[in-house]
């Protein structure tokens, strides 16, 4: 299994080996006037993702191929944290979102491929991604997943937080 650790927000993060501390991956979204692109490096410098997101264009490019991000991460209903990915390597994964955590399966075979654990400033973790060696070959499509879905979950609870204080 390898463990991954995000060390700030999912979109501007430097993504490490949570047992040795090597790097894995750089995620930076710097702001632009009337939207955003996040960036996902690897521990080499190469893009292996790209994800542009402004008012009218969600896309998400990983290993060249470009999709709207609902195509890539395609939603079970509107309301619905779940999604279900089409991975690089031809599979569909599905995106459960249960008890503050992601849990990644292959729709195949039901078999647990990817976890996640939120972070807690109040225990003081980070965001932390737990892939087991099935989801190894479709690493960069787990990592800015879990990225993207966790900075949209966070987005959703800020929303719903601000509206209950108004409440």
């Amino acid at each position: 299994m390898l463990q991954l650790t995000f060390t700030d927000r999912p979109l501007n993060s430097i993504v490490v080996n949570a047992a040795n501390g090597q790097i894995m991956y750089d995620v930076k979204t710097p702001q632009l006037r009337g939207g955003s692109t996040t960036t996902v490096r690897d521990a080499r410098g190469n893009v292996v993702a790209k994800y542009e997101s402004s008012a009218f264009v969600h896309e998400l490019t990983i290993r060249g191929e470009r999709r709207d991000l609902n195509g890539w991460l395609e939603r079970e209903h509107t309301l619905s944290l779940s999604r279900r990915m089409h991975a690089p390597n031809g599979r569909k994964y599905e995106w459960r979102w249960h008890k503050f955590a992601w849990m990644v399966t292959d729709s195949e075979t039901g078999q647990l491929v990817a976890m996640s654990r939120s972070a807690s400033k109040l225990h003081g973790t980070k965001f932390t991604v737990e892939i087991l060696e099935e989801g190894l070959p479709i690493l960069d499509a787990i990592v800015t997943s879990f990225a993207l879905l966790e900075a949209r979950a966070k987005a959703a609870q800020a929303v719903a937080l601000a509206r209950e204080a108004s409440v």
